[in-house]
């Protein structure tokens, strides 16, 4: 087929998919992580699926977004989480009639003391892993019609991919292990506890990205993206910034934008 580029939300594989929110490429240069990450509504084949739930900060505007889509929370059936740092899962307690699925070998990672787990709340890992409705997915088996799981390991030991397979093309979320353009593009990262085995795994995206003409790639921290004549072309417009009360009173408001003109 021709290579297009769609607009969300987008239909494959008997699924809508909606982005209710689209992560930010960047880290903050004083106050710690930023963690505005890509938070994915898929619907059909009789569920309701969120891929990771994203953190504690977007818990209001994420029950709007729902609410926009005539959703409420105990409406969401499933709740596929790809790793297990903050930014990806705090929101899973909101979810109370969902199943939840993460990888063992991560959620095992977060939980061990080791020296070199960083980016975890705690008190989620630990909850999580006792939760009765939680399930551990297995690499290469398909959790739902469709959708298969994969490994992607680099960023964390157990971080997974999902693979969503359509009639004309693939959408490939893969979140942090390949967080943003810059590390597909480099195919190097930034913030990995083993960068030998996240470069390992974005060779294995590109394959999986390249395979079909029109296959979506959805990271973690950035826009969509699809190959266009071995280009890669955005799905949508970056949309960041941030709001300074740098006045006198609540009312002085400045806004810095946190995207290219």
């Amino acid at each position: 087929m021709d290579t297009e580029t769609p607009e969300f939300p987008i239909r494959v594989g008997g699924y809508r998919i909606d982005l209710l929110f689209q992560g930010y490429p960047g880290k903050s240069a004083h106050n710690g992580g930023l963690g505005w990450s890509t938070v994915a509504l898929l619907r059909g084949h009789d569920r309701v699926i969120l891929i990771d739930t994203g953190a504690i900060g977007i818990r209001t505007p994420l029950l709007h977004r729902l609410k926009q889509l005539g959703l409420a929370p105990t409406d969401i059936t499933d709740v596929l989480l790809t790793h297990s740092h903050w930014d990806h899962v705090m929101n899973y307690p909101l979810f109370t009639a969902a199943n939840l699925y993460i990888g063992k070998v991560d959620l095992d990672w977060a939980n061990s003391g080791a020296a070199d787990v960083y980016a975890v709340a705690e008190p989620y890992a630990r909850e999580l892993a006792r939760e009765p409705r939680l399930s551990y997915l297995e690499v290469g088996s398909e959790v739902f019609p469709g959708i298969r799981v994969e490994a992607g390991p680099g960023h964390t030991p157990g971080h997974l991919i999902f693979i969503l397979s359509g009639e004309d093309r693939d959408v490939v979320f893969v979140q942090d292990a390949a967080k943003n353009k810059a590390e597909m593009v480099s195919r190097d990262t930034d913030l990995t506890i083993d960068s030998a085995r996240s470069r390992a795994t974005i060779e294995r995206i590109w394959a999986l990205w390249s395979a079909r003409a029109g296959n979506i790639l959805v990271p973690g921290h950035d826009l969509p993206m699809i190959l266009c004549d071995g280009e890669i072309v955005f799905l949508g417009r970056r949309q960041a910034g941030v709001i300074g009360l740098l006045g006198d009173s609540p009312e002085e408001q400045t806004l810095f934008p946190l995207t290219k003109p």
